[in-house]
């Protein structure tokens, strides 16, 4: 309700207080950690929204639910311009990758998680002004994603997939491939469940 009324900050009060009443160290309070961050994250505070994760990921209850702190906190560290810590989040993560592939979740959720990773890759490529190697990890996101929404049509419309969609189209625009950018934007929104504006 906070969210759709624009109350961010009283959300941001409520969340808090449900960590003092849940327990920062506690397992469940994992949840409320991911509402605070993107309650942080939505208002342009990175730098407290990637202190939050740092958080999270102490109470995340194993490789699948780092996976996405992380990735969170490369995207973090990138947008304010940190890249050692970028990096070093980057190299955890795809450490955490190699325990996700031996799982026996990869089956269900290996697609979502490359995706991701190629996020992450994309972000610290990004601000590192390598944009050839971002292209290539934007590609890699969407691909990957598509597969995602086939095993799991839920993920239709996602942050993460909009967010590769838009890195793509965005390189793709500065780089002279306005064709290329065009393509894109078609062939991703329906496949990715993502809609036009009106």
């Amino acid at each position: 309700k906070a969210r759709e009324t624009g109350e961010l900050e009283r959300e941001r009060e409520l969340l808090e207080e449900a960590l003092r009443l849940v327990g920062p160290q506690n397992l469940a309070a994992f949840r409320v950690y991911e509402r605070l961050r993107n309650n942080y994250s939505d208002r342009g505070l990175f730098a407290k929204a990637a202190e939050i994760a740092q958080q999270q990921l102490r109470v995340a209850g194993g490789p699948g639910q780092e996976h996405g702190v992380l990735v969170s906190i490369v995207n973090q560290h990138a947008s304010l311009h940190q890249m050692d810590k970028a990096k070093a989040a980057l190299a955890q993560l795809e450490q955490k990758m190699e325990a996700l592939r031996r799982s026996k979740r990869w089956a269900v959720r290996g697609a979502w998680w490359q995706s991701g990773l190629a996020r992450a890759k994309a972000s610290v490529a990004l601000r590192s002004g390598h944009l050839a190697e971002a292209e290539e990890a934007l590609k890699a996101c969407v691909t990957a994603a598509s597969a995602a929404l086939k095993e799991n049509p839920a993920l239709e419309g996602s942050v993460q997939t909009m967010e590769c969609v838009r890195g793509l189209m965005d390189v793709q625009i500065a780089t002279g491939q306005l064709a290329a950018a065009g393509v894109t934007a078609d062939q991703s929104i329906k496949p990715l469940g993502l809609h036009p504006v009106e």
